[in-house]
């Protein structure tokens, strides 16, 4: 099993880090750089973007942090391909582009779990089993994608 990240997970670790989803999320992605998860493309443009828009102040701070992503996680491209196949995917689970785009990404790059507040959870796209980070119900399910913290 390998999890991949939707961007509103960096955004509560970002933006919102004394949050209750702050913190949950600042620990989901420490535990992720543990365990090789997978960060599309895709993601790290729509974090950027949110970061410049709402906090253009944390915004050097959030690129540096993109910068040391690829260190940790698989960070897969979007390709013309995957594009297509994103297309593909929109019209037949009437989902928005660039979220079918993230989960063809993840798909292709190994991964079998999606966290994402924003997705329907449960979903199943590509293989890809779409799971809200932030709902209590879905802990069993991140304890066994992630490994705890030392």
């Amino acid at each position: 099993m390998l999890a991949s990240f939707d961007s509103n997970v960096l955004i509560y670790a970002h933006l919102e880090p004394e949050s209750i989803k702050g913190l949950a999320a600042v620990e989901l992605l420490d535990r992720a750089g543990l365990a090789g998860a997978v960060i599309p493309a895709q993601v790290l443009g729509e974090f950027l973007w949110v970061v410049r828009r709402r906090r253009p102040d944390c915004y050097i701070d959030a690129l540096e942090l993109v910068e040391t992503i690829p260190s940790t996680m698989l960070v897969p491209s979007s390709t013309g391909d995957r594009m297509a196949k994103a297309a593909r995917l929109t019209e037949r689970h009437k989902i928005q582009f660039w979220d079918a785009l993230i989960c063809i990404c993840a798909a292709v790059a190994g991964a079998t779990h999606l966290l994402s507040e924003d997705m329907q959870n449960g979903a199943v796209l590509e293989g890809l089993r779409v799971i809200n980070p932030f709902d209590p119900t879905n802990r069993p399910v991140l304890e066994r994608l992630l490994p705890p913290l030392a």
